[in-house]
């Protein structure tokens, strides 16, 4: 399916903005590697200013700008059906506002908060208002797809909807539900709070709602380098999909498992309790096993692909992939380096462990390592998407 102009100029606007925001984001992130380094050392209002500006630029401005984006392409070409062209532009726009009222709380310093962004710390209410309205501007983005795949369904009944779309529905489904929290946080406390008319505000709570949203978007974030990994691949490495079943599976157990794992951040908190915490701790573990299933089904597609490519032996196969074309090595090369973040992130979903690891660089070290690796390799070209 041929993509209209407009939408490619609007899937650009959209990663023109998401490179200007992790832009910014990787100078301050420099900045403050240079300061701890004591080879430039910056003020202490300007690291905790760019310690913010790189967090929320870098892991939810970039994030959600590419993905919306990226999804709207995937949307149309795996149904073959025209989304809205005045809710694609209508959630550009809020997304945008939201992103410059926050960017103006953020650049004239009185959003120094940090990426976690709640109380005691207390920001200027652009910033606030600013992250509700690019949560409601990713949510026109999610109603415009969901009007598109209902058409579809309604012009195919009976029909398997197509893989990418799965990993489509997936993707905005864990972050439909993950914004509800920090939707609530905003909009009953931290705006409120910060117009001055509420006096305080539970730090338990607000920490909890900040979790349930703040560690499934982690997976937002991965979801779709899972779609690519699944569904562009195996194509570009000449081969096909090895299990479509396995595909799907991974989907909607990243669905149920990513979710309710936010409190594995708290495990220090008092006003939680163990049950909840090992709640908590138990579906973190078991997030591991759709991306265990995930390893398998792209490692088979990718020795099917090397195979049909004339390798042999146990690992002939392996030579005979693509490296020279730079979509296929570019991908792999974040898939690789994202074994060890996730990795270690088993490390952190673990008490015990946890307990050690906590206020160290280990964290931010997992942190940069998923988010660096899986996350920002998407693929930069021309693509085929395998309907699978």
């Amino acid at each position: 399916m041929k993509i209209e102009g407009y939408l490619r100029n609007i899937v650009l606007a959209h990663i023109l903005v998401a490179i200007a925001s992790i832009s910014v984001g990787v100078i301050f992130g420099l900045l403050q590697v240079l300061s701890r380094a004591k080879i430039f050392v910056i003020s202490n209002d300007l690291y905790y200013q760019g310690l913010t500006l790189h967090g929320v630029l870098n892991a939810v401005v970039f994030t959600t700008f590419f993905i919306v984006g990226f999804l709207y392409i995937i949307t149309e070409t795996s149904l073959k059906e025209k989304l809205n062209k005045n809710l694609v532009y209508l959630s550009f726009a809020v997304m945008l506002i939201g992103t410059l009222l926050a960017a103006y709380a953020l650049l004239t310093n009185q959003a120094s908060v940090l990426y976690t962004f709640y109380p005691p710390l207390k920001a200027h209410p652009t910033f606030y208002i600013g992250a509700t309205l690019l949560v409601v501007g990713s949510w026109i983005a999610i109603l415009n797809t969901v009007l598109t795949f209902l058409r579809w369904r309604k012009k195919n009944p009976g029909v398997k909807t197509p893989g990418p779309m799965v990993g489509v529905i997936t993707t905005y489904t864990v972050w439909f539900l993950a914004t509800i929290g920090i939707a609530i946080l905003a909009l009953f406390f931290l705006i409120p709070w910060s117009l001055g008319f509420l006096k305080g505000i539970n730090p338990t709570l607000a920490r909890t709602l900040f979790w349930w949203f703040g560690h499934p978007l982690v997976y937002f974030w991965l979801l779709p380098a899972y779609l690519t990994w699944y569904y562009i691949i195996p194509k570009v490495a000449g081969g096909k999909l090895y299990s479509s079943l396995a595909a799907r599976l991974a989907f909607i157990m990243f669905i149920v498992f990513s979710v309710p794992v936010g409190v594995h951040h708290q495990y220090s908190d008092p006003g939680i309790t163990n049950i909840y915490k090992a709640v908590h701790a138990f579906f973190t573990f078991m997030v591991a096993i759709p991306s265990l299933i995930t390893a398998f089904t792209v490692a088979a597609s990718l020795e099917y692909a090397g195979r049909q490519r004339g390798g042999n032996g146990l690992f002939g196969w392996w030579l005979k992939l693509p490296w020279g074309n730079y979509l296929f090595a570019y991908a792999i090369a974040g898939m690789i380096a994202f074994i060890f973040g996730g990795i270690s992130g088993i490390v952190n979903a673990s008490y015990n462990m946890n307990q050690v690891v906590r206020n160290t660089s280990w964290i931010p070290g997992h942190f940069h390592l998923t988010l660096g690796s899986a996350v920002f390799p998407y693929l930069p070209g021309p693509i085929t998407i395998s309907p699978e």
